[in-house]
């Protein structure tokens, strides 16, 4: 896999470890975002 897939694959990683069973919704919306954009919330979220 690239860079990129690996990048999606492990923000959606930290995200569903962060929001835990909740975050379903939110992980469904960030599948379509760009890694950048899951990147950036994660930066966020993770202060």
């Amino acid at each position: 896999m690239n860079d990129r897939t690996d990048a999606r694959q492990e923000a959606g990683q930290r995200i569903r470890t962060l929001l835990g069973p909740d975050g379903e919704l939110c992980r469904n919306a960030l599948a379509k975002a760009p890694a950048t954009v899951a990147q950036a919330l994660i930066a966020r979220l993770t202060g």
